[in-house]
């Protein structure tokens, strides 16, 4: 089953890099829902531009039609300009006013000169669509924030790893012991002050209601940390076996010098995967049709489409998943094949350092469809 949804992934996802065109998804849309440099008629006219229906060159007033947009070639410099931009607006030949080229896609009023205007227009155009699009444009200009992230987390992975190794049981106590007081500590502050600071926000009027439901979560913070106080005292023995399974599958990790490397590759893998993912997402999703104009768009879907992004929504799910369970399994392949190997004189194991990678091959080989 899993290498049918694979196969099935891997058509749909071509089937989108082939039909999909993802700069549909940032410029802008004319009055007529064309889109502006890529539609028959505006593809040599990329920009954005709102048409004005009063605009006093010499005292600086301009007001937009946020209904009126329309593509032109380059951006407007202003009434002075040498290098005249035709515009086709419905308002009539008033002369195009001084505009400031944003994202590459559109000309709005130059913000110095013409603020109202420009505050005005950029709110109409906020909108969870022009947002998103944006966002999902400007993720190639933050690869290399992301993959340090990705180098710092692996790092914190390492550190952890270290301290498992030396001081196991006492992490476990420690975090015990932050959670009761954490806990201890916002029942007390929901119960001295959390209504008023509380009622300053909603208001002096709802005080009584705050205090009460302000003491009711001071209490619930109160026996949650109870609890887990009673967690602390009568599970001391399987605390003590759950340190001992640590530190034996720590000691496990520094003897295999491959168990080391796999967070770092599981880790590479599996983001290399995730941006591979969401980028043919965006492709499928621009092979939508898309109506609108200005930043207010659309989407519109045929029947096979929709089918495309379910199967391609849940493939890639489970893909991702898969990654992580095979990680898993190889993991604890490795370690058991350490384990089942006999000690030798020294008192140690010589087990080959291959186990994981013979523990991914197994995996791929007999639980391709189980894990």
């Amino acid at each position: 089953a899993f290498g049918v949804a694979l196969i099935a992934f891997l058509y749909v996802f071509s089937w989108g890099l082939s039909h999909g065109n993802v700069e549909k998804l940032r410029h802008g849309l004319d009055r007529d829902g064309r889109i502006c440099g890529i539609s028959t008629g505006v593809r040599a006219q990329p920009y954005v531009y709102y048409c004005p229906t009063e605009w006093d060159v010499w005292n600086w007033s301009l007001v937009v039609d946020d209904s009126d947009p329309i593509c032109v070639w380059k951006c407007p410099e202003g009434p002075n300009a040498t290098d005249d931009v035709p515009t086709n607006c419905s308002s009539g030949a008033l002369a195009p006013y001084v505009t400031t080229k944003v994202g590459d896609w559109y000309c709005l009023p130059e913000t110095s000169k013409l603020s109202q205007a420009s505050v005005k227009l950029r709110r109409h155009m906020a909108n969870w669509q022009s947002e998103g699009s944006a966002g999902v444009m400007g993720m190639k200009n933050s690869w290399p924030v992301m993959i340090f992230i990705v180098l710092v987390a692996t790092g914190l992975g390492y550190i952890y790893l270290c301290l498992l190794r030396a001081i196991a049981k006492g992490l476990i106590w420690l975090c015990l012991g932050i959670g009761i007081v954490s806990l201890v500590g916002l029942g007390i502050y929901l119960w001295t002050q959390g209504a008023d600071d509380i009622s300053s926000q909603i208001g002096t009027e709802h005080i009584e209601e705050a205090k009460g439901s302000t003491k009711v979560l001071a209490v619930l913070s109160w026996v949650g940390a109870f609890l887990l106080a009673c967690l602390f005292c009568c599970c001391y023995g399987d605390v003590e076996l759950s340190t001992a399974c640590v530190r034996s599958g720590t000691e496990v990790i520094w003897k295999m010098p491959l168990l080391l490397l796999a967070p770092l590759v599981k880790a590479v893998t599996k983001t290399s995967m995730a941006v591979l993912v969401f980028w043919g997402f965006v492709e499928l999703w621009s092979t939508a049709d898309i109506t609108g104009t200005g930043t207010r768009r659309h989407y519109h879907f045929s029947g096979e489409q929709q089918l495309y992004l379910v199967i391609y929504i849940f493939v890639a799910w489970w893909l991702l998943a898969f990654i992580t369970a095979l990680y898993q399994f190889s993991i604890a392949y490795a370690v058991a094949k350490w384990y089942d190997t006999d000690v030798n004189e020294d008192g140690d194991r010589d087990a080959d350092c291959c186990g994981v990678t013979e523990g991914i091959w197994c995996g791929v080989r007999f639980h391709l469809g189980s894990l």
